[in-house]
């Protein structure tokens, strides 16, 4: 039981004692929000090969394609700190590269249902695959289903619940993956 749903009602009292006897308010839209925290999976700025959980992050590519990731101070979001640059080639219809962030079994199903990120371009329409592993099963969304990359820093928000209703299990995720892969980039 949430204290919310135990909650009787809810006042608003107006007394002299504020030293404004008389006036008016307007109120509209009067909500309860729950608290929500983000998970910081990763903001590049420590400069690690190593994620906020501890986890690896590396990259492989095969059939030809080349990957490699860098921190770069010239492309980050905010004033300080580093951004995660992904420089990749040769990718084709059967070649693939990916970045891949592990995520240690983590259990997102009672504390988040969005997957966020800033993302941005070197040229702009890159379309790389969004996948979540959970041990048993690997789904992806495709990020242009979201917005299209564009040179400049946008954010992005994916429902979880476009990776569960394809059957992944948030109570066991152990990777990220962000592929380049099926065509021409």
């Amino acid at each position: 039981l949430r204290k919310i749903d135990s909650m009787d009602n809810i006042s608003f009292s107006f007394s002299a004692l504020a030293g404004s006897p008389e006036g008016s308010i307007f109120i509209d839209d009067i909500k309860f929000i729950e608290k929500s925290s983000a998970l910081m999976l990763d903001s590049f700025d420590s400069n690690l090969s190593k994620n906020s959980l501890r986890g690896s992050v590396w990259t492989f590519a095969g059939g030809g394609a080349v990957i490699n990731k860098f921190y770069d101070l010239n492309n980050r979001l905010g004033g300080s700190g580093y951004g995660q640059k992904i420089s990749y080639s040769g990718i084709a219809s059967s070649n693939y590269a990916f970045w891949i962030s592990n995520l240690g079994n983590i259990d997102l199903s009672t504390t988040a249902d969005t997957l966020s990120f800033y993302i941005k371009g070197e040229t702009g329409d890159e379309q790389p695959n969004v996948y979540l592993y959970d041990g048993s099963l690997r789904k992806l969304v495709n990020i242009e289903n979201y917005i299209t990359v564009t040179t400049s820093w946008q954010k992005i928000l994916i429902p979880l619940a476009d990776f569960t209703s394809q059957g992944i299990n948030l109570t066991k995720l152990r990777e990220l993956q962000f592929v380049f892969e099926g065509q021409a980039m």
